[in-house]
């Protein structure tokens, strides 16, 4: 779990430090309410490995206040 800004800068700049991400592609928003969703379609490979994957998500946001509070990734 990530709280702040300063936390989901840390949580993303760990991403990239560990993965060369080759292309992405996404869809929507998809809005209901409070809430949207975004898919996310992801061309990477992980540094440490080498491994290539090809990877999709679901990613699910809540809002409050014209900010993000939440968000959630089903894989």
């Amino acid at each position: 779990e990530c709280r702040g800004r300063e936390a989901v800068q840390q949580k993303s700049q760990w991403w990239y430090d560990n993965h060369e991400v080759h292309s992405t592609e996404t869809a929507g928003p998809f809005c209901n309410g409070n809430q949207f969703s975004l898919i996310f379609r992801i061309d990477v490979t992980v540094k440490v490995s080498g491994e290539r994957m090809a990877m999709e998500e679901v990613g699910l946001y809540t809002v409050a206040n014209d900010r993000i509070v939440e968000e959630r990734f089903f894989y």
